[in-house]
């Protein structure tokens, strides 16, 4: 299942590089908003060939919640802080797919495989990711259950 990664409207540009950073660790698809309504990303998204959208939110220019969305409707939000951004530049060669390790059920919301490509882990709040064994991207402090 791939996913739809869009931010809230009028994004901070910290906002859209966490988006851009997700979209391509994630093997997803990443998409301005601009003013389309949920509705109109639920269609872009289907569109798209994804079927879950990842919205990343932001209070005060800042990236605070990832919110999850599909078909049946919202899924869970996840308070987010960022520890560590990710480079103003995205490397090139990273693997087109990613895949979840560890045992957190907030991995499911991901919908990834459990091998290949980038890896995505939860250490305990902190979720993060590494590709050839290497941390790459930005490291995330994800709060508690439905924010």
């Amino acid at each position: 299942m791939k996913l739809f990664i869009t931010t809230s409207r009028k994004p901070s540009v910290r906002t859209r590089r966490l988006a851009k950073w997700l979209a391509v660790l994630l093997a997803g698809k990443n998409e301005n908003r601009g003013k389309q309504s949920v509705q109109e990303l639920l269609d872009a998204a289907r569109e798209a060939g994804c079927n879950r959208i990842l919205l990343v939110y932001e209070s005060h220019g800042n990236p605070s919640k990832l919110s999850f969305l599909d078909e049946s409707g919202w899924l869970e939000d996840l308070p987010l802080s960022i520890l560590k951004d990710g480079d103003s530049k995205i490397p090139r060669g990273l693997p087109k797919t990613a895949h979840a390790t560890g045992s957190d059920p907030r991995l499911a919301l991901f919908s990834l495989p459990k091998e290949g490509g980038v890896a995505m882990e939860f250490n305990g709040n902190e979720l993060s990711f590494k590709a050839d064994g290497n941390a790459i991207g930005p490291v995330l402090r994800i709060g508690g259950r439905n924010g």
